[in-house]
């Protein structure tokens, strides 16, 4: 297993990624497809502001507002290390407990702690293809327990690339389909936990820091960069850059030199992590793209508002049609679907704990849930309509209420949801509130002007997006699915395809009223 040396080196590996996943178009096809998205002559902040950033009014995130959201949400710094917030969450009873790679026992026993075991209620391993491509090794605990109705929720996800050539780090304007065996080494290797982990995410569900008592709940998040240091061999997880000036200086892979930082990677500010190669972003409003949410400014005292309670936070559900696993329906192996399937059904069970629970009546006039929980319950339904989730197993084609054309929804809403919709918007619009979260066909019809300008435009410009200005989808490899890759119903058309078609867009239609 190759061992990476400086920031850029580990950081870009982590995004070949984007080489493999999901892209299913041949290569030579391939570049013709996705629009240019970085021209030679933008800035480095045009460039690294495009994909996974807050833009319009709001200015990126840097190590002080990283900082101040940090002080809001461990006001004490008792949470500085990932072994010091795995003891606070639960999950091991003392820091000699965690071991940082090698072999791990899953116990869901109260009380059961030891060295290298995790007690956790629920532990999934999938590589995730929707939007940043890492294998997640990702575990899930509540307390008092996830039966509970207002339990406090601790989730951890620990990121691992899928490792290829080194020539292919590079190759982002064509992609490399992921043979059923490279899937299959990548989640094995991370479930064997290697030390070339990328990174430790961590969430909460839970109250305000100094007030264990209260009942409100709200998302609380961290990031913790893995690092070997490249001197003594000793392992850190830590929620800051590390005192490795070996780690910190490389600026070069192959020949190619990374993107220029916004702001100086110095060892002591937080970790800001580069998901998708074009970048580093800081915490928590990279999270917040998929996660819900908007980044907030800092009061005129500097603090992060409001304890870092930001509306519209929840947990990502695991969505197996947008995921890979080492196999299907193997009953001999451990980490395929059908193995897991059970725990990916209580994962998400834990995850609908976090939306609103109650109807409301969106924009346009339909009273209902959000989509997040429509979905989820949907999924899980024995039969139309059974909210009880009674069913062992996934329904991956599960097509919403506003959706269905049997109710009402134009002609081609249900194809344009499963091959559109379904891939390439809901992961992230889940989690934003009920008049963006596409929950029926008349609400992403409303945003007909916007999903125009940022999912489409970009097909139409030749300096594409202008400098500053976001496309959708949001991640780096969504948009490049978006626009490359094809359902396989026996033509070749692709998810952009079906929202052109939907809302009547054409080059010549469209494209030629725009500058």
């Amino acid at each position: 297993m190759k061992t990476f040396k400086s920031v850029a080196t580990r950081w870009l590996a982590s995004v070949s990624t984007l080489v493999l996943v999901s892209l299913l178009v041949p290569v030579s096809s391939m570049a013709k497809q996705v629009p240019t998205m970085f021209e030679p002559s933008y800035t480095p902040f045009q460039q690294e502001t495009n994909f996974l950033t807050f833009l319009g009014s709001y200015v990126p995130e840097n190590p002080t507002t990283a900082t101040a959201y940090y002080k809001a949400i461990d006001p004490n710094n008792t949470k500085l290390t990932f072994p010091q917030w795995l003891k606070n969450a639960g999950f091991i009873s003392d820091l000699s407990q965690w071991n940082p790679n090698g072999p791990q026992t899953l116990t869901s026993t109260p009380g059961d702690y030891g060295f290298g075991k995790i007690n956790a209620a629920v532990r999934v391993i999938v590589l995730n293809a929707a939007d940043l491509g890492f294998v997640r090794n990702q575990f899930i605990r509540c307390v008092p327990n996830c039966a509970a109705r207002n339990s406090i929720i601790y989730t951890y996800l620990e990121n691992y690339p899928v490792q290829v050539s080194s020539a292919e780090i590079f190759a982002i304007d064509t992609t490399v389909l992921p043979t059923p065996s490279v899937i299959t080494a990548a989640i094995q290797d991370a479930n064997n936990r290697p030390t070339t982990r990328i990174a430790d995410v961590a969430f909460e569900w839970a109250p305000p820091p100094g007030n264990p008592t209260s009942t409100t709940r709200y998302g609380q998040l961290y990031t913790y960069v893995f690092h070997k240091d490249t001197t003594t061999g000793q392992i850190t997880e830590t929620r800051n850059w590390p005192n490795d000036p070996a780690f910190l200086s490389g600026t070069k892979v192959n020949g190619r030199t990374q993107f220029p930082p916004l702001v100086p990677v110095v060892a002591g500010d937080p970790f800001s992590p580069d998901l998708d190669g074009r970048g580093f972003k800081q915490h928590p409003g990279v999270c917040f793209i998929c996660h819900g949410g908007t980044p907030k400014n800092l009061t005129s005292t500097g603090a992060y508002p409001r304890q870092g309670n930001v509306n519209g936070f929840r947990l990502l559900p695991l969505d197996i049609a947008n995921l890979k696993f080492t196999s299907d329906n193997d009953p001999s192996d451990l980490l395929s679907r059908a193995a897991q399937e059970a725990s990916i059904k209580a994962y998400n069970q834990i995850v609908l704990k976090t939306v609103p629970a109650g109807l409301e009546t969106d924009d346009q006039g339909v009273l209902r849930v959000p989509h997040l929980a429509e979905v989820i319950r949907g999924w899980y339904a024995a039969f139309d309509g059974d909210q009880s989730m009674s069913s062992p197993t996934q329904n991956q084609t599960f097509i919403p209420r506003g959706w269905r054309e049997s109710l009402g929804a134009p002609k081609g809403s249900e194809e344009l949801y499963t091959t559109a919709i379904a891939p390439a918007c809901r992961s992230c619009h889940f989690n934003r509130e009920l008049s963006l979260d596409f929950g029926t066909e008349a609400s992403f019809a409303a945003d007909k002007s916007s999903i125009l300008e940022l999912a489409l435009l970009p097909e139409c410009q030749s300096n594409n997006p202008p400098p500053g200005k976001r496309p959708m989808p949001l991640a780096r490899l969504t948009f490049a699915n978006f626009w490359q890759s094809f359902i396989t119903n026996g033509t070749f058309q692709y998810q952009n395809q079906y929202v052109k078609s939907h809302f009547g867009f054409t080059p010549t239609s469209y494209c030629s009223s725009k500058p």
